[in-house]
């Protein structure tokens, strides 16, 4: 990122802020400091970042939620059901008090994880009735939009996520050749901002840039896989 900042090398280097980003990120906590010095006119310079940390912490709630909600609790469901609410009336009153930032943060995304829990503990059933409830979902969403509060939309989008994914063949062999998906998400924002800010999309042909930010993008996910994240798992 120094590449594009506006000030030159040596003062970039020199500038505590490239520290504080280092380590604020290597822990997962990317709001502490996600700019850089001069990058971007100092704003975010990866805004996919911030969903690091609550996916980590997804991953943590697994075994301790397992544990408590496992194969063997009978009020699994019910008591996944409770801990789903409780995690909306987080989300909405944060979202109702104008702090979002702090609505996104755990427990309030947790809400969307269950939905995932939740159909798999029950997925022979979601299997069954899977059309009728992806028409639910679609209406459900759209009534929660309306509205403007997330009552029912965090369990239906998992539904409306884990429809398509099961509903269309094509899509099962589609890591066949590994997971890309990851890295394009990781790194597609500051592709797309050092485009912008080298002005390719202002002073040339911005359909034409846009293919070639995605291919580049495509490019660099498929290189993350292959390079890192393949050996390192």
């Amino acid at each position: 990122m120094s590449l594009v900042s506006t000030l030159p090398i040596s003062e970039y280097f020199s500038n505590p802020q490239v520290y504080k980003y280092l380590f604020w990120n290597s822990i997962f906590l990317n709001f502490k400091a996600p700019w850089l010095p001069g990058v971007f006119g100092n704003q975010a310079v990866n805004g996919a970042l911030w969903t690091l940390k609550i996916e980590m912490c997804f991953y943590i709630a697994v075994p301790l939620m397992f544990l408590l909600f496992g194969k063997n609790n009978k009020y699994r469901t019910l008591s996944l059901i409770v801990l789903y609410f409780l995690s909306l009336i987080y989300l909405n009153y944060f979202e109702m008090a104008g702090k979002a930032a702090l609505s996104r943060q755990l427990p309030g995304s947790l809400c969307y994880f269950i939905g995932g829990m939740l159909i798999y503990f029950h997925f022979d059933k979601f299997i069954q009735h899977k059309n009728i409830l992806f028409i639910i979902a679609i209406v459900t969403v759209w009534i929660d939009l309306i509205f403007d509060i997330k009552l029912f939309s965090p369990i239906m989008i998992s539904i409306i996520v884990l429809y398509i994914a099961y509903s269309f063949k094509f899509l099962n062999n589609f890591g066949k050749y590994g997971d890309f998906t990851y890295g394009i998400y990781i790194f597609h924002f500051p592709i797309i901002r050092v485009f912008a800010t080298l002005g390719l999309f202002a002073n040339y042909n911005p359909y034409l840039m846009g293919i070639i930010c995605m291919f580049v993008v495509i490019g660099v996910g498929i290189a993350s896989w292959h390079l890192y994240e393949k050996r390192f798992l």
